[in-house]
């Protein structure tokens, strides 16, 4: 998933995830998510243009039906 995001004062950011899920074993399943965000635009003086973060996530997921 890719987004272009127009923030108040002009700024501007793009955020871009991945997700991935897949299915286990019979009540178990496992995901992961990674997350990155560009400042296309400052509007904040503390934000530099171009500045990226990074974010991530796994875990495992029990169902019980």
């Amino acid at each position: 998933e890719v987004s272009l995001n127009q923030r108040s004062g002009g700024a501007r950011s793009m955020d871009t995830s991945l997700t991935l899920r897949q299915g286990w074993k019979a009540h178990w399943s496992w995901f992961a998510q990674i997350n990155r965000n560009e400042v296309l635009r400052a509007g904040d003086p503390t934000v530099r243009s171009g500045q990226t973060t990074w974010a991530a996530q796994a875990g495992v997921v029990y169902f019980e039906h």
